[in-house]
């Protein structure tokens, strides 16, 4: 975070970060590669209603005044729906900016991914298909989902982030976008290897893999 940053980034020593902050030093997330893959996967398998769970940071602006990771990552989701022949409405895209949920860093990721869904499939109109990011999120997006008896795919197709390292239990057929820690110890170890051969160094995007599970 930005906080952590501010002094972390002035250390005498080549440093690489996971991070959305604007800094050529960092290993970030492809937010245009997740939302084709996400979109695609869905169009393929019939959807037409698509919703998004994520939640993504209450800043619109970095620091230096460029648009924050989290808001281009919004703005690539709702291209590539409209790409892919997609609807999307408000009412479908639940983040931590939206009205009914203000952001509170207590609040686990779990437990927004589980409050967030509620809120989406009470809504008056819903998806067909929908897309949680990150893992987190998805764990409690499930629960709500079992405690709803939503039937999957019937009545919902997924798309879900996943750790490829860290297990989650997911009783419905989905379709999981894949980062793998290997991929981002590669890039942050070659981000300091440059540094430290004297080389200019530019931001490095994570690659996603999708992966289709059952039951």
């Amino acid at each position: 975070d930005l906080e952590h940053l501010s002094w972390l980034t002035r250390l005498p020593v080549p440093t690489a970060f996971i991070s959305s902050a604007p800094m050529p030093n960092r290993v970030h997330g492809d937010a245009g590669r997740f939302a084709e893959l996400s979109l695609r996967s869905l169009a393929r398998q019939g959807c037409r209603r698509i919703g998004l769970i994520a939640a993504t940071s209450t800043q619109t602006t970095n620091p230096d005044g460029t648009r924050h990771e989290d808001v281009r990552f919004l703005d690539a989701f709702v291209e590539q729906a409209g790409l892919c022949g997609l609807t999307i409405r408000d009412a479908w895209i639940v983040t931590s900016r939206t009205a009914w949920n203000r952001s509170n860093p207590a609040v686990s990721g779990e437990r927004f991914g589980y409050e967030a869904f509620l809120h989406l499939w009470a809504g008056a109109t819903r998806p067909d298909g929908l897309v949680v990011w990150t893992d987190a999120e998805a764990q409690g997006a499930i629960l709500a989902m079992v405690e709803k008896r939503v039937r999957v795919p019937d009545d919902l197709r997924l798309v879900l982030h996943k750790n490829a390292e860290v297990d989650m239990v997911c009783p419905y057929p989905a379709t999981m976008v894949v980062t793998r820690a290997d991929d981002v110890a590669r890039d942050l170890l070659e981000l300091v290897e440059k540094q430290f051969a004297g080389e200019e160094v530019q931001p490095l995007s994570l690659q996603f893999s999708l992966q289709e599970t059952g039951r």
